[in-house]
């Protein structure tokens, strides 16, 4: 397994790991801890390596750069989700990298365009913020509070963006 890119669900029960073969499921509790418990299901018309994951109490979402999507899994109480759905496709991305889950559930989501925020469902972009690099390769976006930190792989920095509200 090569991580390309994880995310820990809010519970802290399940870590969700992106590698070349998929999505898996990896339990850090209990007697499974540190198992692979279930590797998700990738949807019809979906293909190539995943890139990101993000993680809420309700789901879980995936960027597939090579076909500009994102599939989302809801999550059930106590069981690891295993198939998912695309999102709107009227949500246009261009090559979907990092990503990450503020605390409102909207998807935060770096591509070759910058940075794009869609709501939960998937229906609607509700931001987009500008980079001064038009080419940057964001790989990871991780959030706290009010910041929004994101790893640009191309330039080798972290760009900072305060006072994150959505």
């Amino acid at each position: 397994m090569v991580p390309r890119a994880l995310a820990l669900d809010p519970t802290g029960n399940n870590l969700y790991v992106a590698d070349s073969n998929g999505v898996h499921v990896i339990s850090t509790k209990g007697p499974n801890k540190g198992e692979i418990i279930v590797t998700l299901d990738v949807p019809e018309g979906v293909s190539g390596r995943p890139c990101g994951v993000g993680a809420s109490g309700d789901f879980v979402v995936v960027s597939y750069p090579s076909v500009q999507r994102l599939v989302k899994y809801p999550v059930k109480p106590h069981m690891p989700p295993t198939s998912g759905f695309v999102l709107h496709k009227a949500i246009c991305l261009s090559k979907p990298s990092g990503l990450s889950v503020d605390k409102h559930g909207n998807i935060v989501v770096c591509d070759n365009s910058g940075i794009v925020i869609v709501t939960s469902e998937g229906s609607a972009v509700l931001s987009n913020l500008s980079v001064p690099e038009s080419s940057m390769r964001a790989v990871h976006a991780v959030m706290d509070k009010n910041n929004l930190f994101i790893a640009d792989e191309l330039y080798d920095n972290i760009k900072v963006y305060h006072k994150y509200q959505h």
